[in-house]
């Protein structure tokens, strides 16, 4: 069902969000027993799901129906054995706690990847990925050591996929109703 929204979103848009929305919002109303207005999810300290509380809800919160993002995929990069294995060698603070696989996959990056036309349907987002590898993998390193001189020498793409672990996903929706903002 995914990848006829995400074709017909490509060539039919305005056909495939009416009957995206409503395939949304019946999938909202079925997982979470509210309706379109559903409340806002809140990330709960207890525990690693995220929780819904009604009190929580303002109308203003998202859109009705939310828009898909038609020239934008998610690429969430994830740390592999290895990429954990360089960063507890690399600690500059020996004293620091070893790292886990599980403490690198509780907050990973994500990156809204372009995509047009020429993609195939079945990766979007590959190509660019496969052009930029090297720029996502010095964000991956600088986001655990800004120092360089720690960075692993001789980085390539085989590399890049031994260490980290590319998951794209290709239906995007945007539920605010403001500008993006960038910094």
């Amino acid at each position: 069902m995914r990848a006829r929204f995400v074709t017909d979103a490509r060539s039919n848009y305005s056909h495939s969000m009416a009957e995206f929305s409503t395939a949304f919002n019946k999938l909202i109303m079925r997982v979470t027993g509210f309706g379109a207005a559903a409340p806002i999810a809140r990330e709960s300290k207890e525990s690693s799901c995220v929780s819904i509380r009604p009190s929580d809800t303002r109308a203003d919160d998202m859109l009705l129906e939310p828009l898909f993002v038609a020239n934008r995929v998610v690429a969430i990069i994830l740390p592999r054995q290895p990429f954990v294995e360089w960063i507890n060698a690399a600690d500059p603070t020996p004293s620091n706690a070893n790292i886990t696989l599980a403490d690198t996959h509780e907050e990973p990056l994500v990156f809204l990847v372009p995509t047009d036309e020429t993609d195939d349907l079945d990766h979007p987002g590959k190509r660019w990925i496969q052009r930029n590898w090297e720029v996502l993998f010095e964000r991956m390193l600088e986001d655990i050591y800004t120092d360089p001189a720690l960075w692993p020498r001789n980085r390539n793409l085989k590399m890049f996929c031994e260490w980290c672990e590319v998951r794209i996903h290709s239906l995007v929706l945007d539920c605010g109703d403001t500008e993006l903002e960038y910094d």
